[in-house]
């Protein structure tokens, strides 16, 4: 776009000419000294200068063609807001095949596209509405994330509103799972919204083969063959082009309370610094000016991950900006640590540890439709596709804070928060009084760590107890020995409920036994039994269907038919008793029993019971008796004893049942304490 599609004026501070890209500009930046110029058909007003922009590394830069998805947009202006936390930066840019204006925020390395919200609507009242509240926005209800102040506090180009060193602003930030939006409010009565989306750094870029904006002043224009320059910083005026990819440039600046030399290493997002000579805690968020806050103790966060350390995680490689030491008192004192880490395209993360476990964050995009301020342990919520339990929610204090931060991380300060599980996965909120933050987290082990950060194994500490996202983990080999020993055990099962059920071949067919044969001093003699060649294994059943409040007690001897001598002895038992107690009846024993043993053949064999019996009341109790009940006695070879198998799958389920109760263990180490409503 060139600047006859709009026309020129003149500085009224310095005469330089100044192009108007533009039509829809009310405002430009003089190049040459940077005032700020009202443009309106009445007349042009020098409104002052801003202050100089802080360096901004960047994938944009006024007057420089860039790629948005495969299209070639030009940036016309910039504006940068100063808030709490730092600074951030707006680019208008127009879109030629859409004959569109929008704005791309950028912040802390994060870009998104914004567009203006269509339709009329009146806003939320910004005096009454808190974070985590929802809100409707024309036809979206959306969740409060933010709620700041905020001044323009520089601006190169040209822009669509009227802008003013100082110019105040107050804003929302809000959200749901599919849409973002922001409402700006000014003083004068006025507001904007716009709704925006999320762009990776790689889906915008600046081109050096398209031609740049011929009105651009020469003093001001990227040089392109700097863009071949592996350091990445090209000076573009008032701006700075840097690839995403390029990495971190450490700055160096100078105490001003004990001149030491301080390391930045993100000049651009970080808020505070803390001197490593003198402890003083300072603040870096302006772009000229150092400034002390207040006096620390003295050494830093006891870590193994030093300050400008590198670590890979999950493919990105991140370095160690600052540390934190935090402390939550609550039925005792609990201490955990977290690491800032920042990557130039992937922004900003966390990485915490607490008696040897490890959880890495990042910040959550998805809006979760959960309000984490009125949560009470145990409570569920769903997101995406996942079950969540809240672990607690509490408050705990930043007792300490090294390095650099890109939030004023007061020490002594409280933070209000919320944690709920899915392990390997935790959500964590924190919130004040101006925002509320979601982060995802997922639970690393110590050698994961390790490799990501290149230490020898063994180096971190031992993990103590179960952290509350810490997944239950077992081996391949675990894995595979739980699957055989169910599989087994199940065969096994089968097997024994087939064997209990098969009776064998009979070798003696049923023969009823009257008291008096049993009870006799030579006992009962069965008929020869013949028991072919081979080892059999046998069962004897013995049954009395007219056994009540009585029992007998037999023994049992198989003796060879030929020489009467005893090659095999047994016991075994009837019993049956019932009456009632408290109005209520009840019965016990079985008037049916067996016993397994084992014949060799071939033999021919007699079966010799001698008896005893005996009879119960509820008066009188037990007592022997000179009569009892006839029975039943019948004998089976070839039998293959349940109890093998039932043996066998006892044991075969006892290396699932240990995982299972190990799991179990875990699991229960890992549940939230709820008070008790009693």
């Amino acid at each position: 776009m060139s600047a006859d599609a709009a026309h020129r004026i003149n500085c009224t501070a310095c005469g330089g000419e100044v192009p108007l890209r533009s039509k829809a500009s009310k405002t430009a930046a003089c190049p040459y000294c940077a005032t700020t110029l009202i443009v309106n058909r009445a007349a042009i007003e020098a409104q002052g200068k801003f202050a100089l922009l802080a360096d901004t590394p960047s994938c944009l830069a006024v007057g420089w063609p860039a790629k948005l998805g495969g299209h070639t947009v030009h940036v016309i202006g910039r504006i940068q807001y100063q808030y709490d936390a730092g600074y951030w930066d707006e680019w208008w840019v127009w879109v030629p095949h859409k004959n569109a204006h929008v704005w791309i925020s950028q912040d802390e390395g994060e870009y998104m596209l914004e567009t203006p919200l269509r339709g009329d609507f009146e806003p939320p009242d910004y005096d009454t509405v808190r974070p985590g509240d929802s809100v409707n926005v024309g036809k979206h209800t959306l969740f409060v994330e933010e709620k700041n102040e905020a001044e323009m506090v520089g601006m190169q180009g040209e822009l669509p509103l009227d802008a003013a060193p100082g110019r105040a602003m107050r804003y929302l930030d809000l959200t749901d799972n599919k849409t973002k939006a922001t409402i700006e409010y000014f003083l004068d009565g006025t507001f904007q919204a716009f709704t925006g989306r999320y762009i990776k750094p790689t889906q915008l870029q600046a081109v050096r083969d398209l031609p740049l904006d011929p009105d651009l002043p020469r003093d001001a224009r990227p040089d392109p063959a700097a863009l071949d320059e592996p350091e990445g910083a090209v000076a573009t005026g008032l701006a700075q082009l840097k690839r995403s990819s390029e990495g971190i440039d450490p700055k160096h600046v100078a105490c001003p309370k004990c001149a030491g030399r301080v390391t930045l290493r993100d000049a651009r997002g970080s808020v505070i610094v803390k001197c490593e000579h003198c402890a003083s805690i300072l603040d870096v968020s302006g772009p000229d000016e150092i400034r002390y806050l207040i006096k620390s103790v003295k050494g830093g966060v006891s870590m193994p991950i030093k300050i400008g350390d590198t670590g890979t995680i999950r493919g990105v490689k991140y370095t160690a900006l600052g540390r934190i030491l935090y402390e939550q008192r609550d039925e005792g004192i609990w201490v955990w640590r977290s690491v800032q880490l920042y990557n130039p395209e992937h922004g900003y993360a966390f990485l915490e540890e607490e008696n040897g476990h490890w959880m890495f964050f990042t910040p959550l995009r998805n809006r979760v439709s959960f309000d984490p301020r009125f949560a009470d342990p145990g409570d569920t919520f769903g997101h995406l596709g996942k079950r969540y339990r809240v672990y607690e929610r509490g408050e705990c204090t930043i007792k300490r804070v090294d390095g650099e931060l890109t939030w004023m991380a007061n020490e002594g300060s409280t933070v209000e928060f919320m944690d709920a599980t899915c392990p390997p996965n935790m959500l964590s909120a924190e919130w004040t009084m101006r925002e509320i933050e979601w982060e995802m987290g997922t639970y690393l082990s110590p050698s994961q760590v390790e490799r990501a950060f290149g230490m020898a194994p063994g180096s971190l500490p031992s993990r103590a107890g179960v952290a509350p996202a810490q997944p239950f983990i077992r081996t391949a080999s675990q894995t595979a020995c739980v699957v055989a020993g169910v599989l087994v055990g199940v065969l096994l099962t089968v097997l024994a409920v087939g064997a209990f059920m098969d009776r064998g071949e009979p070798a003696m067919e049923a023969q009823s036994v009257s008291w008096r044969e049993y009870l006799s001093e030579d006992g009962y003699i069965s008929p020869p039994i013949e028991i072919p060649e081979g080892s059999h294994i046998c069962k004897l059943k013995v049954s009395s269907d007219r056994i009540d409040n009585a029992w007998v007690a037999f023994s049992i001897a198989m003796i060879d038919a030929e020489d009467e001598t005893i090659l095999m002895d047994a016991e075994t038992m009837v019993e049956r008793y019932s009456g009632t107690s408290g109005g209520e009846s009840w019965s016990e024993g079985s008037r049916r029993d067996s016993t397994i043993f084992r014949l060799e053949g071939p033999r021919t064999y007699r079966l010799n019971v001698f008896g005893q019996a005996g009879k119960w009341s509820q008066v009188g109790g037990d007592s022997a008796a000179s009569s009892g009940p006839s029975v039943q006695l019948a004998l089976y070879r070839g039998v293959t004893p349940a109890r093998y198998y039932i043996v066998a799958a006892l044991l075969a389920f006892a290396y699932p049942m240990l995982e299972v109760a190990r799991q179990w263990l875990h699991t229960s180490r890992q549940a939230p304490e709820t008070e008790d409503d009693d």
